[in-house]
């Protein structure tokens, strides 16, 4: 399941102000990094990734999205 799921997998958005160790944990990630993403929603369970690309978008009301392009890792 989790090798067809990771294939559809295109980019994971985060809200990047929730705390501040949330937001310095994401914000330290670098294009190049492997992460592992686990999620119920598709069905992932630690699918490896590499990070291809990083967007912020600041909202007029201070909530902060981080958005982080990403490609399945070859296994």
């Amino acid at each position: 399941m989790n090798s067809a799921a990771n294939t559809r997998v295109r980019s994971v958005t985060f809200l990047g102000n929730w705390g501040l160790t949330e937001a310095a944990a994401l914000l330290s990630l670098d294009i190049s990094d492997r992460v592992d993403i686990t999620t119920d929603i598709a069905g992932l369970d630690r699918v490896p990734f590499f990070i291809n690309g990083a967007r912020l978008d600041i909202r007029t009301d201070g909530t902060v999205y981080v958005t982080y392009d990403v490609a399945p890792c070859d296994t």
